[in-house]
Formats: C-alpha cells, sequence, structure tokens
C-alpha cells in the first residue's frame, strides 16, 4: 500500500504539475478518495478499545480522542463481565435515569457528543470499562 506522500508524488507525475495550488488539489482529491474508501463499509482496521476505570457515584466518562462511535461496553467488575445495553435516544435514556440508582452491575449505556454514560451509576471506584468503537481520521 502506498503512503500519503507517495500517492501524492504519483499525483504529480501523472499531472505533470508541481505547482502550488495543484498539489493542494491534489492533497484535497486523495483525502478525499481515502474518506469515501473509509465510508465505504465497516472496515476491521478501524475498529479499536480503549479502557478507563469506573468512578463512584460518577455516570459521565469522556470518550476517547480518536474516537467516531461506540459499538459496545464491558464492564469488569472482579472476574465478571458485564456488556450494558445501548440506549439510542435521549428520550429513553431520560425515562431510564428518572431514579439515581447506583449499582456495580451495569445494565444500560448512551453515547454523547464526547462522554458516554452508564446506567445505574456505578457505586464504587476501580471496576475495569473496556469501550471498543470505530477510530476516527483527521486529515
Amino acid at each position: 500500500m502506498k503512503s500519503f506522500n507517495q500517492l501524492n508524488t504519483d499525483y504529480q507525475t501523472l499531472t505533470s504539475d508541481s505547482s502550488t495550488a495543484n498539489v493542494a488539489l491534489g492533497k484535497s482529491l486523495i483525502n478525499e478518495g481515502i474518506r469515501r474508501i473509509l465510508r465505504y463499509r465497516d472496515w476491521v482496521f478501524n475498529r479499536t478499545s480503549s479502557t478507563d476505570l469506573t468512578e463512584a457515584n460518577t455516570a459521565s466518562y469522556p470518550k476517547p480522542y480518536n474516537c467516531k462511535n461506540i459499538r459496545a461496553i464491558k464492564i469488569t467488575v472482579g472476574d465478571i463481565d458485564y456488556q450494558p445495553k445501548g440506549v439510542k435516544s435521549r428520550k429513553e435514556w431520560i425515562a431510564l435515569n428518572r431514579s439515581d440508582t447506583k449499582s456495580d452491575i451495569p445494565t444500560h449505556f448512551f453515547v454523547n457528543n464526547n462522554t458516554y454514560e452508564i446506567y445505574p451509576i456505578p457505586s464504587s471506584a476501580g471496576n475495569t470499562i473496556t469501550i471498543y468503537y470505530n477510530k476516527s481520521f483527521k486529515d
């Protein structure tokens, strides 16, 4: 597979034009082509995971810096793995959170713009949260 710089060099060779404007256009076209390919399907190489730890009485946690969308969450309490169900709508999430329930056994999670939330609110600290997600790509 060719690197971005190799693709840019090929573009300049094919167009026989290394002017600043043409190089900028070529880079833009290469980036757009890569974005289209990445959106084409759910590529395995685009999936990754990250870990965090629960904090007592804290429901909201920041998403990983390169997270496009969260696919699933696993919370390990002792030797037991829990996979809470994702809640799709804010309305359903608000209804679920009408009570201030605390427990170390998670049942649901909800994704906001830059955070994800766990229900019920974790009652103790130090349990491992594993976030499975698709990476976002920057130009």
